[in-house]
């Protein structure tokens, strides 16, 4: 199985579904839900292209890290998938807020990183600290608890 997922890209799993980029070009999203948290991971032709961790501490929901692995995949708009999928689940789980750090490495790697949280309606905070940049911070009260999914993810 791992052979024809490489070279045709067939599902990781049962639970996978199909999402695609900017240009059509088709991924697996494979999610992993509990009550602590999720866990959404993107993957190719049997590589892992982008990883979404987020842990649940009510009222908020912790967004641990957001990472498209391989620059060539940056600005295809999978990030933004991603991050609409982290604001549903919060919505289904009645989170209050998304809220989660920036490290100063991401945002040397990303350096349009708080840019691209504020364009999605985070309100930055930029924090003094040896290991962090800045606090991004969602309130979904205030965004209307937003449930968005704007590229149509199918279901096989």
């Amino acid at each position: 199985m791992k052979l024809l997922q490489k070279l045709f890209n067939f599902p990781p799993g049962r639970n996978a579904v199909i999402m695609r980029d900017k240009q059509n070009w088709e991924y697996w999203l494979t999610r992993r839900e509990d009550e602590f948290g999720q866990r959404l991971m993107v993957s190719r032709y049997d590589k892992y292209i982008a990883i979404v961790e987020s842990s649940w501490a009510p009222p908020i929901l912790q967004l641990c890290d957001i990472r498209i692995l391989a620059s060539a995949y940056r600005a295809r708009g999978l990030g933004t998938q991603l991050l609409h999928e982290v604001i549903s689940f919060a919505g289904r789980k009645g989170a209050e807020a998304i809220a989660g750090p920036v490290s100063k490495p991401d945002f040397e790697v990303t350096p349009y990183l708080l840019g691209w949280y504020r364009q999605h309606g985070f309100r930055v905070t930029m924090v003094e600290h040896e290991i962090w940049k800045a606090h991004v911070r969602l309130d979904l009260k205030a965004a209307g608890a937003r449930s968005i999914d704007p590229y149509a993810i199918e279901t096989p």
